[in-house]
């Protein structure tokens, strides 16, 4: 199995689901936050949308219908790799596998609350981030409303260096459930 299998794999466990956090001090609750994964978001989420040279990946309009023909393989692995990008995304691709185990081993992470785009240098726009540190690398998956307090994934990618991390407001994941969605 290669890599684009592996994180397709990966990625299809997360459907269907809803991940609810609660979050808090080690004191008291402070909110409950709940975010999901649709097919379309593995696109951007994976980092197949910047290869932006291949004609499958540029010209298709439908995110739900590339990730649909990924998942069958009518766009291979060895198409993505061709392409004069496939460099920047490699180790996201790598990454990406990595997810559901991340997910699944939240309870006592910690989450940064109204993520500053600012103090972090960057143009994610986001209202939480889920970080997780496994050896050197630094997990970050970046989590935005998508409407009535449910929230969906923007950025997901791995970091050695703590920069997203520094100056934001922390707090502790107290509980994880994750339920099948309705």
């Amino acid at each position: 199995m290669n890599v684009l299998e592996e994180a397709i794999a990966a990625y299809q466990t997360l459907l269907g689901k809803d991940f609810c956090l609660t979050i808090g001090t080690a004191q008291r609750e402070i909110l409950k936050i709940k975010f999901f994964f649709l097919p379309e978001h593995f696109i951007h989420l994976s980092g197949i949308g910047k290869l932006k040279d291949l004609a499958d990946i540029n010209g298709t309009k439908s995110r739900k219908n590339l990730y649909r023909r990924l998942v069958t393989g009518d766009i291979e692995y060895e198409y993505i790799q061709a392409s004069a990008f496939f460099s920047e995304i490699d180790k996201r691709l790598h990454d990406f596998v990595m997810l559901p185990q991340l997910l699944n081993n939240l309870t006592d992470s910690k989450i940064i609350i109204k993520f500053n785009p600012a103090l972090a240098g960057t143009r994610i726009t986001a209202d939480f981030l889920l970080y997780r540190k496994e050896n050197e690398a630094i997990y970050h998956l970046f989590l935005k409303e998508h409407g009535d307090g449910i929230f969906a994934p923007v950025s997901f990618f791995s970091r050695n260096s703590p920069k997203f991390l520094l100056r934001q407001t922390k707090l502790k994941i107290l509980n994880v459930e994750i339920l099948d969605r309705k």
